[in-house]
């Protein structure tokens, strides 16, 4: 009759040696058990994978574009207050005076 292992009670006739999958495979480390510590370990992780992510390049702009955005707007302001009437331009004015003033009464 064949020995059987120490403290198993199998005989070693009877013993089967199986090699499991995850035994084959590269340990991974392991995450700590605690909450914060595990958070920052994920947020580790995640830097680490986007430190390797590769820069997205802005938009190219047009130099027609740029070129018509510079005349609107530098003299977009000018022509509104060369436009208005002076009634027109002391109303306006005024609402922004009030305006300044009330935002502080709200305590």
């Amino acid at each position: 009759m064949a020995m059987a292992l120490s403290g198993v009670g199998v005989p070693r006739d009877r013993l089967c040696i199986v090699r499991r999958a995850d035994s084959l495979m590269p340990k991974q480390s392991k995450m700590p058990a605690d909450p914060n510590r595990r958070a920052k370990a994920t947020v580790d992780a995640i830097d680490a994978i986007l430190d390797r992510w590769p820069e997205s390049e802005p938009p190219a702009k047009g130099a027609e574009r740029v070129e018509r955005g510079k005349l609107g707007g530098a003299k977009g302001g000018k022509l509104r207050a060369e436009r208005l009437t002076p009634e027109r331009r002391s109303e306006i004015a005024k609402a922004a005076a009030a305006a300044r003033w009330d935002k502080g009464n709200d305590t």
